[in-house]
Formats: C-alpha cells, sequence, structure tokens
C-alpha cells in the first residue's frame, strides 16, 4: 500500500502488457490508482513508457526542451522594462542573498537608459563640421591678437605720460582688470546702449569742459578709447568730436529757418578754439585726407540731424556756421575744406554759397601769388 510498492507494482505490470490480456492490464491499472500515491507514480511511468516507445531517452526529451524554450525566447518580442529599481544603501545590500543581489545589479542594468549609438556624418556633414572648427581657432587667434595689440598700445600711451615700464604695466594691468569686473556686472541692455561710443566722447568732454589735461589725446585714449572702443579710429574721434559741439552750439543759439550761419559760427568759436587741439591732433593720425573730410562733415551734419524740432533749412545753416567756424581754427586748408563741401551728399542753397565763397577765396589767393 505504500507508493513505493505501488510504483514496482506498476512497472510489473507495463512490462507484462505483452503478456497479460488488455483486460487484466486495466483491471490492474484501476486497481493500482485507488492505492495513495498510485496515481502519481502511474504517471511517472507512462511517462518514461512513452519516451521508451518513441524511441526518445530522457536525456534527448530535456535538451530537446531547452532548445524549444530558446527558440521562443528569441522569437518572443522584446518587453520593455518598467522603471529600475530603487537604488538601495549599503547595509540594505548587506541583508540580502548572493542571489538577491545579483538580480537587484542586473534589474538596475537593463533598465538603465543605453548611450546612442554614434551617429554616423556623411562627408558633406563632416566637412561643414571641420570648416566651423576651424573658423572658432581662427577666431579665437583673432581675439587673442587684438588684446595683446591694445595691451602694447595701451603701455605705449602710459610710458608716453612719463611712467616708467613697471609703472605703466601695473597701471595697465589695474585698468585691464577693473574693465573685466565692470563687463562682467553688466547685465542690462539699456546699460550697454548708455555706455556706447559717442556717449563715452561726450561725458570725457563734459569732464574736461573747464581745463583740458596736459595730453589730451592720451587721455582720451585711457578713458574712451580703452574702456572697450578700441577699435575706433582718428576719423571716428574727430566726428564724435565734432558732432557734441555742432550739437550743443546750435542748439544754445537757438537755431532756427532764420539763423544766419555767421551767427552759429560765432557761438561756436569758443569751443571750436578750445578743443581744436584735440581735433588737429587727431587730424595729424590721419593717413587719407578724403577719410578724414568724410568724416568732418559726418560729424556736423549728425550733430544738426539731432535737433529734431528744427526745419531742414537751419540745420542747413547750421551745417555752414559750424563749418566757418572750423575754418577760423587753421586745422584744414579751404581747399580741403571746399572737397568736404563738394562730397557732401545733402548741398542745399547756403551749401552751395558756401561753396562759391571758398571758390572765390581760392581764387584771390592765386591771384595774390602771381
Amino acid at each position: 500500500k505504500s507508493p513505493r510498492v505501488s510504483t514496482i507494482l506498476l512497472f510489473r505490470i507495463q512490462l507484462a502488457k505483452p503478456q497479460l490480456p488488455m483486460a487484466d492490464v486495466t483491471v490492474a491499472e484501476a486497481a493500482l490508482a485507488a492505492v495513495p500515491g498510485g496515481a502519481q507514480a502511474s504517471s511517472s511511468t507512462q511517462s518514461v513508457n512513452v519516451a521508451s516507445e518513441t524511441g526518445v531517452s530522457a536525456k534527448e526529451t530535456k535538451g530537446g526542451k531547452a532548445e524549444q524554450a530558446k527558440k521562443e525566447a528569441t522569437s518572443a518580442p522584446t518587453q520593455e522594462l518598467g522603471p529600475p529599481p530603487a537604488e538601495l544603501s549599503k547595509e540594505q545590500l548587506a541583508k540580502m542573498s548572493k542571489e538577491e543581489r545579483t538580480a537587484y545589479h542586473q534589474a538596475r542594468r537593463q533598465a538603465a537608459p543605453k548611450a546612442d549609438a554614434k551617429q554616423q556624418l556623411t562627408k558633406a556633414e563632416r566637412a561643414k563640421k571641420m570648416e566651423e572648427e576651424r573658423k572658432i581657432k581662427e577666431d579665437s587667434k583673432a581675439a587673442a591678437g587684438a588684446g595683446q595689440k591694445e595691451r602694447e598700445e595701451l603701455l605705449k600711451e602710459l610710458k608716453d605720460q612719463g611712467l616708467s615700464v613697471d609703472q605703466a604695466r601695473d597701471l595697465m594691468n589695474e585698468m585691464l582688470k577693473d574693465r573685466e569686473q565692470a563687463d562682467d556686472g553688466v547685465g542690462d541692455v539699456e546699460e550697454d546702449e548708455a555706455e556706447d561710443y559717442f556717449s563715452c566722447v561726450k561725458s570725457w568732454m563734459a569732464a574736461n569742459d573747464q581745463e583740458l589735461p596736459d595730453n589730451p589725446v592720451s587721455d582720451f585714449n585711457l578713458k574712451v578709447r580703452f574702456q572697450g572702443h578700441n577699435d575706433t579710429t582718428p576719423p571716428d574721434h574727430i566726428a564724435a568730436i565734432l558732432h557734441v559741439i555742432t550739437e550743443q552750439g546750435c542748439c544754445a543759439c537757438g537755431l532756427d529757418a532764420k539763423t544766419q550761419p555767421a551767427a552759429v559760427a560765432k557761438k561756436l568759436e569758443p569751443a571750436m578754439t578750445k578743443w581744436a587741439t584735440v581735433l588737429k591732433a587727431f587730424w595729424k593720425k590721419i593717413d587719407d585726407t578724403l577719410t578724414g573730410l568724410d568724416a568732418i562733415m559726418r560729424g556736423i551734419q549728425e550733430g544738426t540731424a539731432a535737433l529734431v524740432s528744427v526745419p531742414e533749412s537751419g540745420r542747413a545753416c547750421g551745417v555752414v556756421g559750424c563749418l566757418m567756424a572750423l575754418r577760423d581754427t587753421d586745422m584744414i586748408e579751404d581747399e580741403d575744406l571746399l572737397t568736404a563741401c563738394r562730397r557732401a551728399e545733402s548741398r542745399p542753397k547756403v551749401m552751395e554759397r558756401f561753396i562759391e565763397f571758398l571758390e572765390a577765396e581760392l581764387e584771390d589767393e592765386d591771384e595774390d601769388e602771381d
């Protein structure tokens, strides 16, 4: 009645099947099934018999099942991995078994996002990327060269003021350091616009309105040009200074449509005489005369254009009056001044009359020489 006895009995029945009639075998199996554990033994034995009848061993059957499971795993669609397990502390991991730790780390590795494969670039894309990198390197070299040139010019200006090499270098480093700190602190667009080149020139002129510094050109370079405007040139300096003189002088004389150029010239004479030293110094630094003449005309016209409430005829008189005041400083010859007027884009009647005046003066000079 024990399961072991039942199993042995069932094996004997199976071995005796060829000799026993079918009815006897069925009765024997039914009787064995009634014994506790007999059904389980019967099932196991039937499995063995099936393997025996088909000629496949138990080992081969096991290998076939493993191969079939492998194929099913390969062909099955990949399931989306869920979120990675929560990260555990060292103490929590120490309490886990080796198998649990292995499963934990494997689950976290599988759930971790995989890095994207490196994108393959086409030949054109690679060439474009190389060109961009080359331009970046060239821009960096150019910026470094411009910075070095600025330092050399600033050092020369400081030495021209009578400082020793060490003193000039120390002062230069302090100035550059202050500028970097100021650049780091500027964040608003309005502040950037308020510190444009023209505003710096206007502030410098206002600071020296009572008395010019001993070396105004060096002082201008230090306090205006080297304060973020190192790319400006002498023509830019002349244009900006004349802009300030013209705008302030014309505004002070109450310029309108009835104002005569001579009245404007008389009003501008003190300021023009005062700043003539600076204007002449910058004029000598200009190699191309036509560039300097265009800068003179541009600065004066921009100064009158700033007076938007004044009619066009009044602004034209202001331009001629400023040219007359500039002529009295002997900064440029009448021939160059005539060229500047002829090159002006706008030539109203008052400008034409001034051109005729200059031509007559040049003719008289030629007759006197003869």
